[in-house]
């Protein structure tokens, strides 16, 4: 008897394995009708893998799974299992207000639930709660320590973050540039761009580091590629004071308009670059800005720009 009891359970363990498996494979051709008769059954017998899936189709509105059951059903059904990604993505849904009305402390569970069980982009959100006060008492000290479990599993925003933190400084704790840089530099290594940006700042300031212009020009490049207000911003005041590179009015007018267009608000040194050109030089430069800012391939275009200054 209890060798049939083991066999019955294995048949269905293993028709329930086979059943995500053909749910994944057909997920992964885009063909989310097949995938929805898989994964639902599935989900109804509390299985968190199907649950999971069910949850990104539902949120994503693929295979109508919208219209049969909102994404936090399957969320709040997977979460009470301990599923971590789950318990992740209910915490951001009540910290955005999606499909519940927002609740800061209902978001700060999920994420603690979830960053319990070692789930990085949970920690790191639970370090930007605490960092920000939202739903809970704001406590850096808490901040560093979410930030750090994160940033040990290599998570970017969280090296980013934990670099912001030692950067600063707080009330209790005093700046640490040596590990900023540290910080900045496993994120910046792994293409994060606000990490590109701040590694630049670094190495422009001799902060945690010796001054070297040549690298800071390096990692603004990098994070300007991907169109980082910050660092077009600090490439554009490079080439402007001519430090490290040519001093060129016009590649600094692109660059400061380009950061404006792309969310900086100091637009006051591109007005200033621009007295620095003739009128057909300003032409030009707009021009430039123009299509770059129209550019479908806008990181090779901006190289190909800065390189053709060198």
């Amino acid at each position: 008897m209890k060798k049939m009891i083991c066999a019955s359970l294995l048949s269905i363990t293993t028709l329930a394995y086979a059943g995500t498996n053909e749910g994944v494979a057909a997920q992964n051709k885009d063909n989310y009708q097949t995938a929805l008769k898989e994964f639902k059954p599935l989900a109804k017998q509390d299985d968190s893998s199907a649950q999971s899936n069910l949850q990104l189709m539902s949120a994503n509105g693929k295979g109508d799974a919208q219209a049969y059951t909102p994404a936090i059903y399957w969320f709040k059904k997977a979460a009470e299992q301990r599923d971590a990604s789950a318990q992740f993505n209910l915490g951001v849904m009540y910290k955005k207000g999606q499909e519940v009305t927002q609740n800061y402390t209902q978001a700060i569970y999920w994420f603690k639930k979830a960053a319990e069980q070692g789930y990085a982009p949970a920690q790191y959100n639970l370090g930007v709660m605490y960092k920000k006060g939202e739903g809970i008492a704001r406590d850096y000290n808490q901040t560093i320590y979410w930030y750090q479990q994160a940033a040990e599993q290599g998570h970017a925003p969280a090296q980013d973050g934990l670099g912001t933190m030692y950067l600063r400084g707080g009330l209790d704790f005093s700046p640490n540039y040596t590990q900023a840089f540290s910080w900045y530099q496993k994120a910046a290594e792994q293409g994060y761009a606000a990490a590109q940006s701040n590694l630049g700042f670094m190495y422009n300031q001799g902060l945690g580091v010796s001054k070297n212009y040549t690298q800071a020009i390096y990692w603004f490049k990098k994070s300007a590629e991907q169109g980082h207000a910050s660092a077009l911003y600090q490439l554009a005041l490079m080439y402007s004071k001519g430090q490290g590179i040519p001093q060129n009015y016009k590649i600094a007018y692109i660059l400061f308009d380009l950061a404006k267009s792309n969310g900086s608000k100091k637009a006051e040194n591109r007005d200033i670059a621009s007295t620095k050109l003739s009128p057909e030089m300003l032409v030009d430069a707009q021009r430039i800005t123009t299509q770059l800012s129209h550019s479908k391939n806008f990181a090779a275009d901006l190289c190909k720009l800065l390189n053709s200054q060198n």
